[in-house]
């Protein structure tokens, strides 16, 4: 059985910021070695740049993963670098396309023509983007195409042909609020608008998103169990029946879950269920900076959907390699009392089990105390502290 997935970043050694790109990219995707304590994602990476043999950088592993992405930073160097340029003819040739795909950076537009094998593939367009807003820019896209090529989604452009969904959904969470412009229906329909716009996310937006003659109901309900859940959660929020709804549903198909907090005044009484997630505030002060504020907050939704998905992916396949045994269920995220009442509703659920494995770090103390008195006989433990009981 092979990893989930595997990244590669590839770079001519004279191209002045491929080594800072790359790491940046590394930090986002595999540790940030500043912040020890930050939920990773924990995706390998590996650099290509340095000549090995032949003056060629090493080798690309194709077969060592379920699903490889190779990101390459093609600059006015490499284009003139006959070696790099069969260095990536080669790769082209022995990619299948689908479960292993390039992604090619034009750092500037002089670089299109580099070699045959990309003419059928779409670039990245460093350079078009704005300055400020380059980096932003390309770890949203990275991030995104990443997040399409783990789950296995038809892409947005061949998705638009043939009139299916995008892959990646986005179901906005709000209370209606149309007499606040900073309210949650603003705020959602901020988020709306530039992800479907700018940067071609799906999205749901209630009334807007359900067909007429549709029952209301289960039109949520579906699209909850195909999304990336965000709730928009202004001060009105937790008062609203249909919020606490989506909120209960999005919990018990355990989908990947942010909340977006808007607050200005607060709130009588908090809704329990909105924990657990990570949680960003909506703190726009000028209009001159909503675009980095917007690739922001779409990066957080993208990222939270791909660590969610690597989560589960990644710890099947440790569960298989290793023969653990005695699991109950694979838990995405830190495990809580909610989703335990609806454990029949995760994948990996074997009611034989009595081992719930949960992504690292451990929880504390505190919060095992809890989850054991829901049941004194299983065990709650993370890859890093799983020793077979």
């Amino acid at each position: 059985m092979k990893e989930p997935l595997t990244v590669y970043v590839l770079w001519h050694p004279d191209f002045e910021n491929g080594e800072t790109l790359a790491n940046q990219l590394y930090a986002e995707l595999t540790k940030d070695v500043h912040q020890p304590l930050k939920h990773q994602l924990g995706i390998p990476v590996y650099f290509r740049c340095e000549a090995f043999d032949n003056h060629m950088p090493k080798t690309i592993d194709l077969d060592g993963a379920e699903r490889v992405s190779i990101i390459v930073f093609i600059d006015n160097h490499f284009k003139l670098d006959q070696n790099y340029k069969d260095y990536l003819s080669g790769i082209i040739r022995e990619i299948d396309g689908t479960s292993q795909v390039i992604y090619p950076v034009a750092i500037s537009e002089h670089v299109f023509d580099i070699t045959d094998g990309l003419k059928e593939i779409n670039f990245i367009r460093y350079y078009e983007f704005e300055e400020g807003l380059q980096w932003e820019a390309l770890r949203f896209k990275i991030t995104h195409e990443i997040a399409r090529l783990l789950f296995n989604r038809t892409r947005v452009a061949q998705a638009k042909k043939d009139n299916r969904k995008a892959p990646v959904k986005v179901f906005l969470s709000h209370a209606k609020d149309r007499k606040k412009t900073d309210g949650g229906e603003s705020v959602a329909k901020q988020l709306r608008n530039f992800m479907q716009n700018e940067v071609g996310l799906d999205t749901f937006f209630d009334v807007l998103d359900i067909p007429a003659g549709s029952y209301f109901t289960e039109e949520i309900e579906q699209s909850i169990q195909e999304s990336t859940f965000v709730a928009i959660h202004s001060d009105r929020y937790s008062t609203r029946e249909w919020c606490r709804k989506e909120v209960t549903l999005a919990k018990e198909y355990q989908r990947p879950f942010i909340v977006i907090n808007t607050f200005k005044k607060g709130e009588e009484r908090s809704f329990p269920y909105l924990n657990n997630t990570p949680n960003y505030h909506w703190d726009l002060i000028s209009v001159d900076e909503i675009e980095v504020y917007m690739y922001n907050f779409v990066y957080q939704i993208i990222r939270e959907a791909l660590r969610h998905k690597y989560n589960q992916t990644y710890l099947y396949y440790l569960s298989e390699v290793n023969d653990w045994e005695n699991i109950l269920a694979i838990f995405p995220n830190a495990p809580e009392l909610y989703t335990l009442l609806y454990m029949d509703k995760n994948p990996t659920y074997e009611p034989s089990g009595n081992i719930i494995v949960y992504p690292d770090p451990p929880l504390g103390t505190e919060e095992l105390r809890v989850l054991q008195k829901f049941n004194a006989d299983w065990d709650f433990l993370t890859p890093n502290q799983f020793i077979p009981l």
